[in-house]
């Protein structure tokens, strides 16, 4: 038995079951100005954490992991049949939600090692990332030409350019410094020494397709093209039959380097409100080693159909794969070359009602690519005790709505646990969610004793009232002896 295969649709089934396991990530705007988890200088180096001492526990101060998919959710893939309660994949049910063009995204961290200090009026930090990041993007139209074939599309133009991977895997050495320059605005910046481990970079992917029939050829397709794939230290993964694969050796790989830079300030527009911004990872990756560059060497292609005898032991996505290879006429060569980092741009306004309690807004930008996403969080905080605090958040992300977030820190002496999650309700109904996010940590967060008398005289003081401090007299001169008397303390330091 003989069968045409026009177009396979295994590439389809493996972006879209990709993109539809559900795994769980943390979000930035919860953390943003969350100054009681001294992390919280990540998403602004220009803030200064209330702790004098912070030390992250290696590999548990902070996990962090997020995930998004911008069309569809699990179970909108997943459909259950009736007959036997077995699963079956609907892609025709999927491919009317998709847009233009589509994206899912993971990002993960762990800290290796977070130390922070306070030093006069100003904060040093400074630690080791494991970082690792995943977008894949494809337009509407491949998908279709996928599934569907290229049947319905005679004489029609299709562009897939659109269509990127992107896969980075590196080790993130930072350090940075946060000064707080008056009572009302603090300024500071945060460098990255980056190594890069692994990488997966579609760098062109300009391919144009038209359908052709005949008698002869049945479907075929011509296309324009003009594609360049990118890869460092993927080799390291091809491990062979008896061999081993030397996890030592991968990390130590500091042939790919790369920098990055931190930028933020806060300043105290008025009194009870802060205004703040913030510039994250700008920079790059510079590989090196291990680099291997698919470029196809044909710009204009013809592709017929194939035939393949399924009573034979053959395996026919290999005998497509094979003659899509011949055809493309793929040119491996061995250059270096740059991918940027994914950029994160935050503007953001605090209302500070008293010590206890703020109200703030966030606005926040993330640059993948050529490709950006645009988020915005309303959230609450309130020291409920002097050992225990709450964030609550809604937030809007690429177009989703239901994006409920938590926040808790507890302090139990000078060890200090905290949880976020950007959307609840998808930690607990996970297959129904696009965003998904979580970060948890342990640490050792220390105050000063004095620095500890003092906050802790206004944060009584502030309840007794029941009363902003704008329209209390007396409060708004603790504020100012406070501020005073740390002045002149610091200048006997110096």
């Amino acid at each position: 038995m003989k069968k045409n295969i026009s177009i396979s649709t295994y590439l389809l089934l493996f972006i879209f079951f990709l993109s539809a396991v559900p795994v769980f990530g943390q979000s930035d705007m919860l953390l943003y100005n969350f100054r009681t988890i001294p992390q919280s200088v990540r998403t602004n180096p220009g803030i200064i954490p209330r702790s004098s001492y912070a030390i992250g526990l290696p590999f548990i101060s902070s996990v962090y992991n997020k995930y998004f998919n911008s069309a569809f959710t699990t179970n909108e893939l997943l459909r259950s049949r009736s007959k036997d309660d077995s699963l079956s994949v609907d892609i025709p049910g999927i491919l009317p939600k998709l847009k233009d063009r589509n994206q899912f995204s993971e990002y993960s961290s762990i800290d290796l090692f977070f130390a922070g200090i306070r030093i006069k009026r100003g904060y040093l930090t400074f630690g080791l990332r494991n970082k690792a990041y995943m977008n894949i993007s494809y337009p509407h139209d491949l998908a279709e030409f996928i599934w569907y074939g290229n049947g319905d599309y005679i004489n029609q133009e299709l562009d897939f350019q659109d269509f990127n991977i992107n896969l980075k895997h590196y080790l993130d050495y930072h350090i940075g410094y946060a000064l707080q320059f008056s009572d009302r605005f603090s300024m500071g910046a945060r460098v990255h020494i980056l190594h890069g481990l692994s990488n997966i970079h579609f760098k062109r992917m300009n391919t144009q397709v038209v359908t052709r029939f005949d008698e002869e050829n049945f479907y075929s397709f011509e296309a324009n093209t003009n594609m360049l794939v990118n890869t460092s230290g993927i080799e390291d993964f091809e491990v062979e039959a008896g061999s081993n694969f030397s996890i030592r050796e991968y990390i130590q790989n500091k042939n790919n380097s790369g920098f990055g830079l931190d930028f933020g300030f806060n300043w105290q527009a008025s009194p009870g409100l802060n205004l703040s911004f913030s510039i994250i990872d700008l920079g790059y990756l510079y590989w090196v080693s291990g680099v291997k560059n698919y470029q196809s060497a044909r710009q204009n292609i013809r592709f017929n159909s194939i035939e393949v005898d399924l009573t034979e032991d053959v395996n026919a996505l290999d005998v497509y794969i094979d003659s899509l290879k011949q055809v493309f006429d793929f040119v491996e060569t061995h250059k270096d070359y740059f991918t940027s980092l994914p950029t994160r741009i935050n503007i953001a306004a605090f209302y500070e009602a008293n010590y206890m309690t703020h109200i703030g807004f966030v606005a926040q930008s993330r640059i993948i690519d050529d490709y950006m996403q645009h988020a915005f969080s309303l959230s609450f905080d309130r020291l409920l005790t002097k050992s225990f605090s709450i964030k609550a958040a809604w937030s809007v992300v690429n177009n989703t709505y239901d994006n409920i977030g938590l926040g808790l820190v507890l302090q139990m002496g000078p060890v200090q646990t905290y949880f976020l999650t950007e959307n609840i309700i998808s930690l607990f109904d996970p297959l129904n969610g696009r965003n998904h996010s979580i970060r948890f940590g342990i640490g050792i967060n220390v105050f000063k004793e004095k620095d500890r008398e003092e906050m802790d005289d206004l944060k009584r003081d502030f309840p007794r009232y029941g009363r902003n401090y704008q329209e209390d007299k007396y409060l708004q001169e603790q504020i100012q002896n406070y501020w005073e008397r740390k002045r002149v303390s610091d200048s006997r330091k110096q």
